[in-house]
C-alpha cells in the first residue's frame, strides 16, 4: 500500500549558520528529544514545546505503574462487592506513590 500524500508540503527552505558548539548542542538535543535536527529546529523555531524520550527506567516504572493501577481497580472493584480488602488497597496506594516518587 503507498504512503497517502501529504496535505501540506514543505516547500520553502531557510539557511541558518551555526557555530560548531551551537550545532553539537542542537544535534544533542534533537538525539535526545528523538527527532531530526531539521524537525528540531523547525519544531523550536515555532515555539512548540519538545519533549525528550522516557528512558528505559521511566519506561519501566509507567509500565509498574500502569500494573499496579489494574490491581487497585481490581480490588476497588472487589470491595465494591462486599470484600473487605483494606490493607491491599493500602498497599497498593503505598506501591503507587512510591513510583510516582521516583518518577519525579
Amino acid at each position: 500500500m503507498a504512503r497517502p500524500t501529504k496535505t501540506i508540503k514543505k516547500t520553502e527552505k531557510v539557511t541558518v549558520r551555526y557555530s560548531k558548539l551551537e550545532l553539537r548542542m542542537i544535534k544533542k538535543y534533537a538525539d535526545k528529544t528523538g527527532v531530526s535536527v531539521a524537525e528540531f529546529v523547525r519544531l523550536k523555531s515555532l515555539d512548540h514545546q519538545v519533549r525528550s524520550r522516557l528512558t528505559e527506567d521511566e519506561a519501566d516504572l509507567y509500565r509498574k505503574l500502569v500494573g499496579m493501577a489494574n490491581n487497585l481497580n481490581q480490588l476497588a472493584k472487589a470491595a465494591n462487592s462486599g470484600q473487605t480488602l483494606t490493607n491491599y488497597i493500602i498497599k497498593t496506594l503505598d506501591g503507587v506513590n512510591q513510583t510516582i516518587t521516583k518518577l519525579q
